[in-house]
């Protein structure tokens, strides 16, 4: 976590220069998934060399960053464009996070190496949680909260419907953790939440945080606070601790990347081209890195360039190949979409 504390430090004094606090814009979101998605991968590779061992707690702090964007992108979405919940079944669930996965899991059936040890039953009865390929518990918690989202949506009375969008994901961080499901499973789900309603309030909290001075104070105060929660965590293994860590640390980065000014990096072209195949990124990297290891018994830096500059490759093709098919399911389901 040292780093991480270094790259907050700096990006802080940064946005001292500017202390007013601006919307957390879509520029910010180009920024931040390129970071997020190569990140990921760099953790999950985090025991191949020392140099990447820092890593090792990250897992959490960036899954916390991807649910929030989740729950402000739409919550945004939805008061910005009439009816954005018409359709939102199929374009929002069906086409965008159920297709990739049903694409992923043929691709992970692909590369299984051997075919006769894979047992679909097994999988979905892991103590651990239900899975069929590696790190797709995610996709199982999302189409989750985007169910929550699209019934909260439809509810009028507001807090009512902000309530929904508390506690139906906190009912899965509480059932997922009762159950004794791995960590990732009910340590970070409620990011959505917070995502959501600070996109709800976000005008009132723009205004809360505006100036230098509070800047300094509010940035000062959530690193202590999120320090205590962390060395709470690593002390008593408190999940309450921890939900809470890594559900409101997104509010941390926030408070100081809307102070920063990141128009010209989100119009580079790299940045963007990552930016776009971040999710798919995020999809199948599990997959090559685990292929690489059994079929080709890669180990150490091998393993760590074969494995980024694969799934780099693998992710744009998996995203044209993605988006042909859903612009056919689309026209095949067009108006089954007003579920």
């Amino acid at each position: 976590m040292i780093l991480f504390a270094i790259i907050i430090s700096l990006l802080f004094f940064f946005g001292l220069k500017t202390p007013i606090a601006g919307p957390f814009s879509k520029d910010i979101v180009t920024i931040l998934k390129p970071i997020l998605a190569i990140g990921i991968v760099l953790h999950h590779l985090h025991g191949e060399t020392i140099y990447l061992s820092e890593l090792e707690r990250w897992g959490p702090l960036i899954v916390g960053i991807f649910f929030f964007i989740s729950g402000y992108g739409l919550t945004y979405s939805q008061n910005k464009r009439l009816n954005y919940l018409n359709g939102f079944f199929t374009d929002k669930i069906l086409v965008k996070l159920a297709l990739p996965y049903a694409l992923a899991f043929c691709l992970s059936l692909c590369l299984q190496q051997p075919w006769g040890h894979y047992t679909i039953i097994e999988r979905l009865s892991c103590p651990m949680g239900p899975w069929l390929f590696i790190n797709d518990w995610f996709i199982y918690a999302l189409i989750y909260c985007y169910l929550i989202f699209m019934a909260a949506g439809n509810v009028k009375n507001t807090p009512l419907r902000l309530s929904i969008l508390i506690f139906a994901p906190l009912s899965l961080v509480i059932f997922t953790s009762y159950m004794g499901y791995a960590r990732n499973w009910w340590a970070t789900p409620m990011a959505f939440s917070v995502g959501a309603i600070y996109c709800h309030f976000e005008a009132y909290i723009r205004k809360f945080i505006d100036g230098k001075k509070r800047y300094i104070i509010i940035t000062t105060c959530s690193l202590l606070i999120f320090g205590l929660l962390i060395g709470l965590s690593a002390l008593f293994s408190s999940h309450i601790s921890i939900v809470l860590a890594y559900s409101l640390l997104p509010l941390l980065l926030v408070n100081i990347m809307i102070r920063l000014d990141v128009k010209r990096f989100a119009e580079n072209k790299l940045i963007c081209f990552f930016s776009d195949i971040s999710f798919e990124l995020y999809l199948v990297h599990g997959i090559v890195i685990g292929h690489l290891r059994i079929a080709y018994s890669m180990t150490g830096l091998t393993l760590i360039i074969a494995s980024l500059v694969t799934s780099i490759i693998a992710s744009y093709v998996f995203k044209q190949i993605l988006t042909m098919c859903q612009k056919g399911l689309t026209y095949i389901l067009p108006r089954v979409s007003t579920i």
